[in-house]
């Protein structure tokens, strides 16, 4: 027997949640959840140049930080500007989250990586 992924439940129960909140048809509500990978997927080369350029450890906690303030403002996005200020918001948390990605493992990759934030 198998049981459904996590990502397709959590698909689910966003869809079913902004459809009863907010009534957007299933185009909207595919835009609002593809959006975050739009963010994603224009940054990763970037996040790799900017990371390998100045390392990962000076831009974590800003990535971090950025991505959880757009966390934080999600909803107040929904109710003044709808799905398209809720798109961009998502947008932006997927470059956010890329530069997170990008500076976690070129951090925490070398040798030295883990000397410079732990100290033994």
């Amino acid at each position: 027997m198998e049981f459904p992924s996590l990502v397709f439940i959590l698909y689910v129960m966003y869809s079913v949640f902004m459809s009863q909140t907010y009534d957007w048809d299933e185009k909207t509500q595919g835009l609002v959840l593809s959006s975050f990978f739009w963010g994603y997927f224009l940054m990763q080369l970037p996040a790799g140049i900017i990371t390998e350029r100045f390392g990962g450890h000076r831009f974590l906690c800003l990535a971090v930080l950025g991505s959880s303030l757009l966390t934080l403002f999600l909803p107040l996005c929904a109710y003044i500007g709808g799905w398209l200020l809720v798109c961009i918001n998502r947008m932006l948390q997927g470059l956010t989250q890329v530069k997170c990605v990008a500076d976690f493992a070129t951090t925490f990759q070398c040798k030295k990586g883990i000397n410079r934030w732990v100290r033994a």
